[in-house]
């Protein structure tokens, strides 16, 4: 039920971006600790962390931060997550303040990322070709997907497909309506 600290991370002090699995761990609380009491007083001078904005993901992606097509294909797409959060705010217009060149660069990149012969990543670039208001070929990526909970999905954005709609959307699980997800609020975190 805690929240999870994000895999990129931005260093306050210095605007470096780097995957938080590669930071040096120089110690750890344990669970119910009070950060103030038990921890070294050389922790409490860390600087503070927290997730890069969209621009910082496409620096740190254009930087090579990636080292493998797997890390490419995660930093894009949880830069394809930030680029979405703006869009979640406004439930029929795309507000303005969003990287669109960039966005789109990292959607037709994150899409020659994807693997034809998994299931999840068929309906990921299915959502990404809509996104980029592709429906034709949405659609026919759609028509390859057949397993688990995948049907659903697919029928939701072939709607949003057929509607011309290219906004983000929330899918229902329950698959009786679909709409727009609420903002989320990030945490920030200091990593010690």
């Amino acid at each position: 039920m805690l929240p999870h600290p994000p895999a990129i991370v931005r260093c306050d002090g210095c605007g470096h971006v780097y995957w938080l699995k590669d930071a040096q761990k120089i110690g750890e609380l344990s669970l119910g600790e009070k950060c103030e009491s038990a921890a070294p007083p050389e922790w409490q001078q860390a600087e503070f962390v927290h997730e890069p904005d969209e621009g910082g993901y496409y620096r740190a992606i254009g930087r090579g931060m990636a080292r493998t097509r797997e890390e490419e294909k995660e930093a894009r797409i949880l830069a394809w997550w930030k680029s979405n959060e703006p869009l979640r705010r406004d439930l029929n217009v795309m507000p303005s303040g969003i990287d669109v060149g960039g966005r789109q660069a990292n959607l037709e990149c994150l899409i020659s990322l994807l693997d034809e012969d998994e299931e999840r990543d068929r309906i990921t670039k299915a959502e990404i070709l809509r996104e980029l208001g592709r429906f034709e070929e949405a659609l026919a990526t759609l028509g390859a997907v057949h397993q688990g909970d995948s049907p659903l999905f697919a029928r939701q954005i072939e709607r949003f497909c057929k509607e011309g709609d290219k906004l983000v959307k929330r899918i229902d699980l329950d698959g009786e309506r679909a709409e727009r997800r609420p903002p989320k609020r990030r945490p920030w975190w200091k990593f010690w």
